[in-house]
């Protein structure tokens, strides 16, 4: 997901900066691939852009936010994991993205992208895609970056109104649908 995230950043022409765990050598393959427009960075590094992507498996979450260190509270952090082995409720959260939300400190955290297969956002074609967020502003921000990579978002208001929706297994996850059909999945798995 963070390599096919670069590549459709870059060519909307957003400046990317990309972290994973095994350091900066192991991803110089993929910025000669990618080219101009993507640096290699750590997670500290990373973690200072007003944008972040957090594309790990859910249950290497904990580590790496921990790792970046708190998050200032303008940084919109955009949630594509999925906690795939199911989401066990921790101090009344209904999804893994307010886990992540209470881990992330400050940041403002936006869904998205969690639905979508890392093949189809490549080429992202006008597909609806579902993003969440407690925070407006942070909403708008993300759905204004999808809508320029090509995808049509569709905005739920809240993390915990998106819980079960976007979650692996749930009535949004994995489709390909277009805007206009997913806002209709959405108001009828509510």
């Amino acid at each position: 997901m963070g390599s096919a995230a670069a590549r459709v950043l870059t060519r909307a022409g957003y400046e990317v900066l990309i972290a994973n765990r095994r350091g900066r050598v192991s991803l110089t393959p993929l910025v000669d691939e990618i080219g101009s427009g993507v640096v290699p960075a750590n997670a500290a590094e990373a973690a200072g852009a007003p944008i972040v992507l957090l594309a790990v498996p859910f249950d290497a979450v904990a580590e790496l936010l921990e790792d970046m260190g708190p998050l200032p509270a303008a940084t919109v952090l955009v949630d594509a994991t999925n906690a795939w082995g199911g989401w066990d409720a921790v101090g009344g959260e209904a999804g893994s993205s307010e886990a992540v939300a209470r881990m992330a400190g400050g940041a403002r955290v936006v869904k998205a992208l969690c639905t979508v297969h890392a093949n189809r956002l490549g080429s992202p074609d006008g597909l609806g895609v579902p993003l969440a967020a407690d925070d407006p502003d942070a909403r708008a921000t993300v759905s204004r970056l999808l809508t320029r990579i090509g995808f049509r978002p569709v905005e739920i208001p809240s993390l915990r109104a998106a819980a079960d929706l976007m979650a692996p297994e749930g009535p949004l996850f994995g489709l390909t649908l277009d805007e206009d059909a997913l806002r209709a999945q959405i108001s009828t798995s509510r």
